[in-house]
């Protein structure tokens, strides 16, 4: 892959540079939003990758922009940081890979502004220690404003407050480790009520509702840590969401947060390019078995008949027999799927390899184009992890879900689906570990959580949602669909919010 000199094109007056953690949903709308800063062709974009993404980056930015803006583009290769999946949210090595990468840069072409992922605070502190110039740094927050607004807000406007001062209080009287503090207080959850802006309630252990490796906590209660500290040492926030999707959060963040925020969601190719989604097909050898596949589901059962399942780049199941439990329910009702394996962690045992295999209707795949997935006019539901990057190529496709969330902005998005927009189905019985066995405040059960408890649940979802009560959610679905391909319309908050942003990039006389 040829890479360009950005240095080489000294008529674009600004510069910037993108940088997020490693994982594809945090990646790939950030790089649609390089690719619009470029094609404005007043900004020029350097974005920061490990070697694992650098060819899907690429092959993202070609569907998103005009070759002659592509030369406006670097894409600078960084060590990589992912491993067996939970490497990914190790910010000790991320951030010596990205300070190697950004003194390099600063000696030939200092950007004017940064956007970077909102969970890499000590990459914040490395542009502010070693910028020889002022610089703007734009928090990335890839993930729905919901969860931003109840774990961030305030407490006395309804979220959870900044925890800092007491984990520094813990840490500096017991002199333990400050990841053990950080997971002991923010994962506190006694199973007090939240009321997230424009959402139905949920108990706090419902922020939760699966069995989470060990490490993965830890880790995970440090970097909500770490959006504090960001929060401090940003400019302003960019927030993939839109107005139309999530008003109430977002108003909610404006609210109290003395900084600049943007909303730029989704960040998909727009109507115009939505035939170059077969361009994302070179983002998997399986390209021609996939499309064949759906092609001949569509040719034998129709339209809406095959159900797409994907829990994105980092998360799997931690108790995969229930997700052999869904299979097999799917299977027996004859439904044709198609599986991702996106996970570094995702395995399957030989013996559902086999059953899969003598079933003429399913297929596995390490990797999928999810957008052409969901565009094919076969698929006809998603089950899916609710993460904010598959949401929104839900909705743009309109095809609505069966959600099984695990962690993050996850749970906020199935109910937000569900109750709010009527658009999905939430599996309960899928829940497990210590706080997805508590009681759920919607429904006001206790999950089961037993094999037989989830084979009932799918059963009865999937004998609805291929009937009267799904066709109503697809029609809800297409509704959504229909208002959020306005965001990024002219007189769309998406747009006029990213006019504003691009703007900051530009330098202004004597700044450099």
């Amino acid at each position: 892959m040829t890479v360009s000199n950005i240095a080489t094109i000294p008529d674009i007056p600004g510069h910037v540079l993108l940088y997020a953690l490693e994982a594809w949903g945090h990646v790939r709308p950030l790089c649609v939003l390089g690719a619009r800063i470029a094609r404005t062709q007043r900004v020029r974009v350097t974005i920061f990758t490990p070697e694992g993404y650098k060819d899907q980056i690429y092959t993202e930015l070609a569907r998103n922009i005009e070759d002659e803006c592509l030369e406006l583009i670097q894409i600078h290769v960084v060590p990589s940081n992912r491993g067996n999946g939970l490497n990914a949210l190790d910010m000790k090595t991320l951030s010596n890979s990205f300070t190697a990468a950004y003194e390099e840069l600063i000696r030939t072409d200092p950007p004017d502004a940064m956007i970077i992922d909102a969970f890499c605070n000590d990459v914040f502190k490395v542009i502010r220690l070693k910028s020889k110039k002022p610089v703007k740094i734009y928090l990335w927050y890839p993930a729905a404003a919901t969860v931003f607004a109840s774990m961030c807000s305030p407490k006395e406007i309804g979220g959870r407050g900044d925890p800092r001062p007491d984990i520094y209080a813990e840490v500096s009287k017991s002199g333990r480790d400050i990841k053990e503090v950080a997971q002991e207080i923010v994962l506190n959850l006694p199973g007090e009520l939240l009321c997230p802006p424009g959402m139905h309630p949920m108990y706090d252990h419902e922020l939760f509702p699966q069995v989470l490796d060990p490490h993965m906590l830890s880790n995970l209660s440090y970097l909500w840590l770490a959006v504090y500290e960001s929060i401090d040492l940003c400019d302003g926030l960019i927030f993939f969401t839109s107005e139309e999707y999530e008003p109430a959060a977002i108003a909610t963040v404006k609210s109290w947060l003395a900084k600049p925020v943007y909303t730029v969601g989704p960040l998909l190719p727009s109507p115009q390019e939505r035939s170059n989604v077969g361009g994302e097909n070179g983002l998997t050898k399986d390209t021609r078995k996939i499309k064949n596949f759906m092609d001949g589901i569509l040719n034998s059962y129709g339209i809406d008949s095959m159900i797409y399942i994907s829990f994105g780049s980092l998360i799997w199941p931690t108790e995969p027999e229930k997700l052999w439990t869904v299979l097999d329910v799917i299977m027996a009702k004859r439904i044709p799927f198609i599986m991702s394996l996106g996970a570094p962690s995702a395995t399957i045992p030989d013996e559902i390899v086999d059953k899969v295999k003598k079933y003429d209707l399913g297929m596995f795949a390490p990797w999928t184009p999810q957008q052409a997935i969901l565009s094919h006019p076969a698929t006809g539901w998603f089950i899916s992890h609710c993460g904010q990057n598959g949401t929104f190529e839900a909705i743009s496709a309109g095809v609505p879900m069966i959600c099984w969330p695990y962690l993050g902005d996850q749970p906020f998005n199935a109910i937000h689906l569900t109750c709010n927009f009527d658009v999905a189905y939430e599996l309960f019985e899928v829940r497990g570990g210590e706080w997805g066995s508590k009681v759920i405040y919607r429904t006001g059960t206790t999950p089961e959580g037993t094999l037989e408890a989830v084979r009932k649940e799918i059963s009865r979802v999937l004998d609805e949602a291929f009937e009267v009560g799904g066709q109503y959610k697809r029609i809800n679905m297409c509704k959504l669909q229909k208002t959020m391909s306005t965001c990024w319309k002219d007189g769309g908050s998406s747009k006029m919010n990213f006019d504003e942003l691009v703007e900051t990039f530009i330098p202004r006389t004597g700044s450099k």
